[in-house]
């Protein structure tokens, strides 16, 4: 039997149709031989077939995917005039795995365990369906690539990238302090505030001066080199006032970090706790405060096709700053202040999965600013409008032991900013502000600007 266009093939008395999905006229031409007359006879012979009965199977598009994946593979395309009633997966090749359900449209299957610089497995699946007729679809295959891992980092670049984390965290951690003279010249007032920059945002609540025991929480976002790093603190603690010009007292901060690259993720929880205190000069509005911080880190450092590890840091943060008021009259109030901070993080010895060591490593930074704010009142009937704004300066000193010393972060050296602002006060206690600020002055390679949108509640 020879057919005329194509549709169906004639093997050893058997005809096999290929599925169009659509009804089709099909030509055959029937040849007679004899040998006694040594002659042919041609017969045509025309059949139309309803090919759109035949459900077609669909197993899915081809999958890569990683060593140790939950995969899922996808019966869903299957196409039929009426209902499909049962699925059929069967494994073709590669190492064998145990699929959910192989009756289910969907099934899935954890893809093998490869270790690193072994060959990738190829896994094929053949897919049959049927419908409520009794029609049964050719097979269709899809087939599953195992990529093996392929992460290899050295003990070195294990370091620098903590390293930087370090440094990310503990710079943070040096701005994102709790101020202390709050304690004593916010004649009681509680606060929740809201600060959002294009790469800061800063919530903060506290209660107020007169109750011993308070509560702040600060979050921070912070970019560098377009690499992202969010670390929220909450901070509490207890104070008693010694007299009318010191108060001393007890606090613990608690702060959560992480970043994440192209090639790893990290992230840690820690803490610190220690003395405080803060002082006033008896006939001026002079301050100073300070507090000495000790704490650890529990971190998990999470590289892309590896395995997490798990490392500790021990740290310590002092602060010292001292703040004046100055009244000019007619509103206007100039704030100079001083201010200097210490942090060192040092992360202790630690073996990957890999069973790589990665030495013991630390990192200081130590910080001097100095700066001159002034703010100008106007009341008005129902609220007070404010204009604000100053010009700050500060020195960055880093250093870095093991790995970490060949990390130079973006902010070391000296720097000026400057920023200005406007602000309306309601007699409620509502305050809605708006600022900008430019921080950088004075480096070539670090600059920041960004605008400012606050609310604050006073209680």
């Amino acid at each position: 039997i020879t057919s005329n266009d194509g549709i169906v093939d004639y093997v050893f008395g058997e005809a096999s149709v290929q599925n169009t999905n659509t009804p089709t006229s099909v030509s055959f031409t029937v040849m007679l031989s004899s040998d006694v007359t040594n002659s042919n006879v041609s017969i045509p012979l025309d059949i139309e077939l309803d090919l759109s009965v035949v459900p077609v199977a669909s197993a899915g598009a081809d999958q890569e995917v990683m060593s140790g994946d939950d995969v899922t593979l996808d019966g869903s395309g299957t196409s039929d005039a009426g209902d499909i009633v049962s699925y059929t997966w069967t494994q073709v090749s590669g190492a064998l795995v145990t699929l959910s359900d192989a009756t289910a449209s969907n099934p899935s299957f954890t893809a093998p365990t490869l270790e690193i610089g072994d060959d990738d497995e190829v896994l094929e699946f053949s897919l049959v369906v049927s419908d409520a007729e009794g029609n049964h679809s050719l097979a269709d295959n899809v087939v599953i690539t195992v990529k093996a891992p392929t992460y290899l980092q050295t003990a070195q670049e294990i370091g620098e990238a903590i390293a930087n984390f370090q440094y990310g965290r503990a710079n943070q951690a040096l701005s994102n302090q709790a101020s202390l003279m709050n304690r004593f010249n916010r004649e009681g007032e509680g606060y929740l505030s809201v600060d959002i920059t294009g790469t800061v945002g800063v919530v903060a609540f506290r209660s107020g001066h007169k109750r011993p025991v308070w509560l702040e929480l600060t979050s921070s976002r912070s970019e560098t080199d377009g690499q992202a790093q969010i670390t929220g603190f909450l901070s509490a603690g207890v104070d008693k006032k010694i007299n009318d010009n010191l108060l001393v007292g007890l606090m613990l901060q608690a702060d959560h970090s992480g970043t994440s690259s192209s090639t790893e993720s990290i992230t840690g929880t820690g803490y610190f706790v220690g003395p405080y205190f803060v002082a006033k000069h008896p006939e001026h509005e002079l301050f100073i405060e300070g507090r000495v911080l000790y704490g650890q880190t529990f971190n998990d450092y999470d590289p892309v096709g590896g395995e997490s590890d798990k490392f500790i840091t021990e740290r310590l943060l002092a602060t010292l700053k001292v703040q004046g008021s100055i009244e000019a009259g007619a509103g206007l109030t100039w704030s100079p202040y001083l201010s200097g901070g210490y942090t060192s993080d040092k992360k202790l010895e630690h073996t990957n999965f890999e069973g790589l060591v990665s030495p013991e490593q630390s990192i200081s930074i130590a910080r001097a600013s100095f700066g001159l704010d002034f703010r100008k009142e106007i009341e008005r009937v129902d609220s007070t409008l404010a204009f604000t704004g100053g010009i700050s300066g500060s020195y960055n000193k880093t250093e870095g032991t093991g790995y970490a010393k060949d990390v130079v972060p973006a902010f070391e050296g000296a720097s000026a900013r400057i920023n200005l602002g406007v602000e309306n006060t309601t007699s409620n206690g509502q305050t809605i502000n708006i600022g900008i600020d430019y921080d950088g002055l004075g480096k070539d390679n670090y600059s920041a600007m960004g605008v400012t949108f606050g609310y604050a509640y006073n209680f």
